[in-house]
């Protein structure tokens, strides 16, 4: 955590999966929202350990001022 930086608690997300597609997988977690980044959690020992670069690269934290649009997204298909 940043100095000054909050989580906001009406905003954690305590149990999800990021979709990693090469390879095909699910990464078990929780999102957290801070008042700088939104944060995606894993719980020690469950990453894969070929899927570990994407901690290093900090690929699960997403700086606020990355995020240009937010709502559901709505997809159908045929």
């Amino acid at each position: 955590m940043l100095p000054g930086e909050t989580v906001l608690e009406q905003f954690v997300v305590k149990s999800c999966f990021l979709r990693v597609p090469n390879p095909f997988c699910e990464v078990r977690g929780r999102l957290l929202l801070t008042n700088f980044r939104l944060k995606f959690q894993t719980p020690k020992g469950t990453l894969r350990k070929e899927l570990d670069w994407m901690r290093e690269a900090k690929y699960f934290d997403v700086p606020m001022g990355m995020i240009e649009d937010q709502g559901p997204a709505n997809t159908t298909s045929r």
